[in-house]
């Protein structure tokens, strides 16, 4: 990342989101302003580890969800990372869990230096181990959303700003302690 600590100009990216439940599941809207709405191939990219989804190589909405709420170090079965590209593509992080499918929904549209992103995570999605629950009153989850920015800067594409809802910890990656709880209300 060119700028990991320096938060980005609004004249670069701006981001806003909202987020909503129904039985079926939770649902996730993200308007974002930027002032380059890009997407690369993995390979056009040299820091790019093999097997990266086009999706994590794109401007786009990073969803990170803890299931059981348990808020611990390390990620499990019911813990989630999902990468939604502004253009195409949406990759669940490499976890030994199958391709997320039908059970995520994604809409897109992007007008000029704005992008738009729906998402449904279906409480099949959300249930589907045995700590993980099905959205309802009360439930908790750990839930965070990240924004990332590429920019051609430089002599190659380079992912310049990440910007996260409330920033979980350096190891946000693979460790869920530091996740916002949000809790389902009527």
């Amino acid at each position: 990342m060119l700028f990991p600590d320096e938060p980005p100009q609004t004249t670069d990216l701006e981001a806003y989101f909202r987020i909503g439940w129904a039985p079926g599941g939770l649902y996730v809207l993200a308007l974002v302003k930027d002032n380059e709405v890009l997407s690369m191939p993995p390979a056009s990219v040299p820091s790019a580890p093999a097997g990266t989804s086009p999706a994590a190589m794109q401007d786009g909405v990073e969803l990170f969800l803890d299931g059981s709420a348990e808020l611990n170090e390390g990620y499990d079965d019911d813990d989630r990372h999902l990468f939604i590209g502004a253009l195409s593509a949406i990759w669940e992080r490499p976890s030994g869990r199958p391709d997320p499918g039908a059970s995520v929904q994604v809409g897109r549209k992007t007008e000029g230096a704005c992008y738009f992103v729906e998402v449904k995570l279906s409480s099949t999605y959300l249930a589907s181990t045995a700590n993980a629950r099905a959205p309802d009153v009360g439930v908790v989850y750990g839930f965070d959303i990240g924004f990332n920015d590429w920019d051609t800067e430089g002599a190659a594409p380079n992912r310049a700003h990440q910007v996260l809802w409330k920033h979980p910890g350096v190891k946000y990656d693979f460790d869920t302690s530091g996740f916002p709880a949000i809790e389902l209300v009527p």
